[in-house]
């Protein structure tokens, strides 16, 4: 998968090529100028060539016509001269025409024009040019070179012609490159030296991009991220769609990623309550529906019998206990799932909250013949958390064990500490969890115990508490082999744990 770049890397490289451009630009031009050398010496000879063939078989006329459409088409200066140095035909294109010209002539002097106008002048008439002088000796000759004035690429190329009653004439065709290289290279040298300064500036204007832009689109990641957190603490975690993760900057994909994080804890919070709703109606009924009957008997006429007013005094105490029992629970698995909000977190010694849990338990009647046993590092182990709630999840675990430990069994608790994760794993006797029954362990109300051995709320608030502390509880059941629930947490380190 191609790798997004970043923000950052874009601002940087956006103000690189604005600094460097201009220079790029003059260097690609220099360059593409310098090869143009030869195709210039191989249209002046082709000229040449043609128009000596035109003038001996077609005439002057047609000569004149082929020498002026290819002076205008390749920028040329084409004459014919005959041995006493007469010239009577001059098509002269040479300058050049057009808005290229133009265009060169401003951006890169009127170096050209001057040195164009000037060259019979500095080179002497065209009888005496060494190209001329070689083409009536041998019958062709060329040759190309710079001119140190406008540091143009000359050439020209000379052909003999044998014309009518044996008269000489020469055709002489003169090239020159399009630009005036000097200009060209003076404005490298200086954008150059313009580049030093200009680069500080590129350098700083992007910065200040960045500043000004990808740490605001950070920032608001972050806070994004915090909110989606702080209402379903497990958030993170959650699979967030992510759209063309190519193509875009990396700070605007994460950003788009945080969005898609939010709406997706937001689903979850929402699939959740209306969970939470239909799991509190569904409970609710029985003893609301036992509630209701006791009422309906106690408003039928005639007085009631005492071991029957005794039932149904009994089956309210019940329904009370059990409605009583179930909005606590809930209330507790409302607060641990939305992540504890607003309750104060402060250092925890794991090691001694399990010391009292392992102590009072061995004392609890309702657990009597069953063993259990702690092992633990010395010191202090302590995560950041709510001292109640933790408490809450340890004894919930560690009931559900000794309720499955069987008579004269035992529950073992193990405590470890690594770098960063304190990890309690508590192991019970019992005949272990079916494998089909494990995803669906720590749902609210599962429970294979029976409504007279707990409302099956137990491990669901128990995994939302250590969720809510930012830790993670799993369970292991070999066959027959009992259950092990081991919980992670965070473990704190530095002046906090001391």
């Amino acid at each position: 998968m191609r790798r997004r770049g970043t923000l950052r890397r874009h601002a940087f490289l956006l103000a690189l090529v604005v600094v460097l451009s201009p220079l790029l630009g003059v260097m690609a031009i220099s360059g593409v100028e310098s090869l143009f050398g030869d195709r210039i010496q191989e249209r002046t000879e082709e000229s040449a060539t043609l128009v000596a063939e035109a003038l001996r078989t077609d005439g002057v006329e047609a000569a004149r016509d082929l020498a002026a459409r290819r002076a205008w088409k390749y920028y040329q200066r084409i004459r014919v001269l005959d041995a006493e140095g007469t010239v009577f035909l001059d098509e002269n294109r040479i300058l050049g025409h057009g808005p290229r010209v133009l265009f060169g002539d401003v951006f890169y002097g009127p170096e050209r024009a001057f040195v164009l106008e000037r060259l019979d002048k500095d080179w002497g008439p065209p009888l005496g040019r060494a190209e001329v002088t070689a083409a009536l000796e041998s019958g062709r000759d060329g040759s190309c070179r710079a001119s140190i004035p406008g540091n143009l690429f000359l050439c020209a190329s000379a052909v003999k012609v044998m014309g009518p009653r044996g008269a000489v004439q020469v055709v002489l065709v003169e090239g020159s490159s399009r630009r005036a290289l000097q200009a060209v290279s003076e404005s490298r040298r200086q954008l150059l030296k313009l580049v030093l300064f200009t680069a500080a500036l590129g350098l700083g204007l992007a910065w200040w991009t960045v500043r000004s832009f990808v740490r605001p689109v950070e920032a608001l990641r972050s806070e994004l991220l915090a909110r989606a957190t702080e209402a379903v603490p497990k958030a993170l975690s959650l699979p967030a769609p992510s759209r063309n993760p190519l193509g875009r900057p990396r700070e605007l994909g994460e950003l788009t990623d945080a969005f898609n994080t939010v709406l997706t804890a937001l689903g979850e919070r929402t699939r959740t309550n209306e969970a939470f709703l239909a799991d509190l109606a569904h409970e609710f009924k029985n003893p609301v529906a036992a509630v209701r009957a006791c009422a309906e008997r106690l408003a039928e006429p005639g007085p009631l019998d005492p071991a029957r007013q005794e039932r149904l005094a009994e089956a309210l105490k019940g329904s009370a206990v059990r409605l009583d029992s179930l909005v606590t629970q809930f209330l507790e698995l409302a607060r641990a799932e939305a992540g504890l909000p607003n309750e104060g977190r402060e250092p925890v010694d794991v090691g001694e909250h399990l010391d009292g849990l392992v102590a009072s338990l061995r004392s609890d009647p309702r657990h009597e013949g069953i063993r259990f046993e702690l092992t633990r590092p010395s010191g202090p182990l302590v995560v950041q958390g709510v001292p109640q709630r933790l408490e809450l999840a340890f004894r919930s675990l560690l009931e559900n064990a000794a309720s499955f430990a069987g008579r004269d069994g035992w529950v073992r608790v193990t405590v470890s500490a690594g770098a960063d994760v304190l990890q309690v794993a508590m192991t019970d006797s019992g005949p272990g969890i079916p494998e089909a029954d494990l995803p669906r362990l720590f749902n609210r109300f599962f429970t294979r115990r029976g409504d007279r051995h707990g409302t099956g709320l137990g491990l669901a608030l128990a995994r939302a508490v250590v969720e809510a502390h930012g830790g993670r509880i799993e369970v292991r059941s070999p066959p027959g082999a009992g259950a092990t629930f081991v919980v992670g947490l965070p473990l704190t380190r530095g002046p906090a744990a001391r």
